[in-house]
C-alpha cells in the first residue's frame, strides 16, 4: 500500500526485503522488541524536542485518540461468527497523538 503513493511515502523496500527484515526481528525475539522500542523512543523524543510548545506532551500530559471502523468481510468459513452487527469482517483500531 505505501509503495501505491511514492509521492507521499517515498521509496518503499520490496516486499523480499520486508520478508527478511520480519524473518530477522522474529528469530531475534525479545531482543528486537527492546531495540525497536529503544528506537521509537529515540525518535519520539527528538521529534517531540524539535516540536517545542507544539509537541503532543507540551501541556505535561498526552492525549490519545482511539478509533475503530467495521471493515465489512465476505466469510464462508467454517465457525465464522457474525460481527455485533451481523456482518462478518473485522474491527481495526486506530491510535492517534495529536495536538
Amino acid at each position: 500500500m505505501l509503495r501505491a503513493e511514492p509521492a507521499v511515502f517515498g521509496p518503499v523496500a520490496s516486499d523480499p526485503t520486508v520478508s527478511r527484515l520480519v524473518d530477522a526481528l522474529a528469530s531475534a525475539g525479545p531482543r528486537a522488541l527492546a531495540a525497536v522500542r529503544r528506537a521509537q523512543a529515540e525518535v519520539r523524543e527528538r521529534v517531540w524536542r524539535l516540536a517545542g510548545e507544539a509537541a503532543p506532551d507540551a501541556g505535561g500530559e498526552v492525549i490519545v485518540d482511539i478509533d475503530g471502523v467495521l471493515v465489512l468481510a465476505h466469510s464462508e468459513k467454517q465457525d465464522a461468527a457474525k460481527t455485533w452487527k451481523k456482518t462478518f469482517g473485522h474491527h481495526p483500531l486506530f491510535a492517534f497523538v495529536d495536538k
